[in-house]
């Protein structure tokens, strides 16, 4: 018997989109973050009860086109008890799949630490013709800005193969990308779970 995945996609968004799991606020949520396609109208809240290494609970709220509710439906039944590193794997695997950039922050101290010494490399970069110093600080701050970058790869690298047996059933949102527009729709819960997971209090959008 052939499997028709196009078909398998259509029930199971019909599924989620009607029946969305883990769906309403979480009373003790210690991080949240919002998000608004605002071509289409979806909005969506993400909250996390989480401490340092797992995310111990997760629900979202919001309203929008099947696609978004059912994306954000099945991310959650994922999220439950998951540890923080196997979230990044999986967001980074879902951005990827769904031809999009993968997870550019995979985490707030990754990020920071880049953002600082990205910031160290420019100002010891300016100084460097007439300071020595500066120009020992710059290389030390080249070492450490390519030290971080190569823990957050590595944190988030996984090859194809590994990405289908981390995405499990998501693999059928790859039927997505045949509707370009739609594609920003599917991503949308998972930019705002990257965005609860930097702590981000801004919107995000997928525009």
């Amino acid at each position: 018997m052939v499997v028709d995945a196009a078909s398998i996609y259509r029930q199971m968004v019909i599924d989620h989109g009607r029946s969305p799991r883990h769906f309403g606020p979480l009373a003790s949520c210690t991080c949240r973050s919002a998000g608004h396609n605002r071509v289409c109208g979806d909005k969506i809240d993400v909250f996390l009860q989480a401490d340092t290494e797992h995310i111990l609970a997760a629900s979202f709220q919001g309203a929008g086109c099947a696609i978004m509710m059912a994306s954000a439906s099945m991310m959650m039944e994922r999220l439950q008890g998951c540890s923080r590193f196997d979230v990044l794997r999986l967001l980074h695997c879902f951005l990827q799949m769904m031809s999009l950039r993968s997870l550019s922050t995979p985490s707030q101290t990754a990020n920071t630490s880049q953002t600082a010494n990205t910031s160290q490399t420019a100002n010891t970069s300016q100084t460097a013709a007439t300071s020595q110093t500066a120009a020992t600080s710059q290389t030390a701050a080249t070492s450490q800005t390519a030290a971080t970058s190569q823990t957050a790869a590595t944190s988030q690298t996984a090859s194809s193969e590994d990405c289908a047996d981390i995405l499990g059933p998501l693999n059928h949102f790859a039927e997505v990308r045949g509707f370009p527009t739609r594609i920003k729709c599917a991503t949308l819960p998972w930019e705002a779970l990257a965005a609860a997971l930097r702590q981000d209090p801004q919107t995000v959008s997928t525009e």
